[in-house]
């Protein structure tokens, strides 16, 4: 199932707790599922996206992805306030991204706004227009809150940013690769400096790295200029 709420520009919505008659037909799309365990259930070598805050998801965006994915990556992940809003902004991020790719694979069409996180997930406890959170809010680090979500949409800008700059495909393979070099516990500035823009760097030269820390440095991330 994709986002109803996105596909059918209806924000009006409910999930009525999950019943069945929730969703309009027309919100529905088929996907193939490669690679299961055999066991009967959605399970196995997929991703499997999943809430921090609620049941498991199987729609192409959920509230977001829970930060033990992130813990795959790098084990021992939020070993430090600033690596878990980072962990949260990620999960954000990808929660959009893997919900316009969606979209974008399966023909859907987008009828809300696209840096709306969870629209569909937050239905249950926001008012229309839902948003669990935004990626494209303008605080910046001098902003921070010391609250993990709202904290995490200072950094999750900067993901936005980039993304508009690059390309989603660009910016994505870039964020993803970064990651793998994480401490377990970064902080804004070493995670932005010299993870991300190296990883740019690295993997397609100077004016993606240059795209990288003009959206770091947008958000006020100390050392990035």
């Amino acid at each position: 199932m994709g986002n109803p709420v996105r596909s059918c520009g209806d924000r009006t919505l409910t999930d009525d707790k999950d019943g069945a008659d929730a969703v309009p037909a027309s919100a529905y799309a088929v996907a193939s599922l490669r690679n299961l365990d055999g066991s009967g259930s959605p399970a196995g070598k997929w991703a499997y996206v999943r809430s921090g805050t609620g049941p498991s998801a199987r729609t192409a965006d959920a509230a977001g992805y829970d930060r033990a994915d992130d813990r795959f990556e790098v084990p021992g992940f939020d070993a430090s306030p600033e690596a878990g809003v980072i962990g949260e902004a990620f999960g954000d991020h990808l929660a959009v991204e893997v919900a316009a790719h969606a979209d974008d694979v399966y023909g859907r069409p987008r009828r809300t706004d696209l840096a709306c996180v969870a629209d569909w997930g937050s239905t249950g406890y926001s008012t229309a227009p839902h948003c669990l959170r935004r990626i494209d809010g303008s605080t910046v680090y001098a902003d921070r809150a010391g609250e993990v979500h709202a904290d995490g949409e200072i950094w999750s800008r900067a993901l936005f940013d980039i993304r508009g700059a690059l390309g989603a495909r660009t910016a994505d393979r870039i964020i993803v690769n970064a990651w793998f070099g994480f401490r377990a516990d970064t902080d804004f500035a070493d995670a932005a400096r010299t993870t991300t823009i190296s990883t740019a760097q690295r993997m397609y030269g100077k004016t993606a790295a240059d795209a990288v820390r003009a959206g770091f440095a947008t958000r006020q991330i100390p050392g990035i200029g």
